[in-house]
């Protein structure tokens, strides 16, 4: 009877740690799901004019969530291209940037959100194209 006591006890002191790892486990993940879903989003339509030498033109950046990551896409009519895939996007804290090596184009932008950390009204950003540089603001499009 005493082997028995002894083995519930050394079983229970066994699971308690366990058993905390796993309730702290479970309250992280879901503090993470909570932290993300308080982002502001960037999904839709970001347009912004600007110029590089003496073209001027509008350019768009679609943004939507695939798979829980950003992926976005360049519209550009001055020069012709409509729902072009962005290479590569990173976005860490409020810093943008967008790669489009097939034309030449980089995009490194910082969100602008309001006072209360929960909505990004402008992206202020510098537009690259080759070795030109120009700043762009872009607004969000209303859908």
């Amino acid at each position: 009877k005493y082997h028995h006591s002894m083995k519930k006890i050394i079983s229970l002191s066994l699971s308690l740690p366990f058993y905390f790892l796993i309730l702290t486990l479970v309250s992280l993940s879901a503090g993470t799901t909570l932290a993300q879903t308080n982002r502001p989003t960037l999904v839709g339509t970001w347009e912004g004019s600007t110029a590089i030498g003496t073209d001027a033109m509008k350019i768009a950046f679609t943004f939507v969530v695939e798979d829980g990551e950003y992926t976005a896409t360049l519209t550009n009519r001055n020069e012709g291209v409509y729902g072009m895939p962005v290479k590569t996007l990173t976005l860490r804290g409020l810093n943008l940037e967008m790669r489009l090596p097939d034309i030449g184009v980089d995009f490194f932008g910082r969100l602008r959100l309001n006072d209360a950390g929960d909505t990004v009204l402008r992206i202020d950003g510098d537009w690259f194209k080759r070795s030109e540089m120009t700043p762009v603001v872009l607004l969000l499009v209303a859908e």
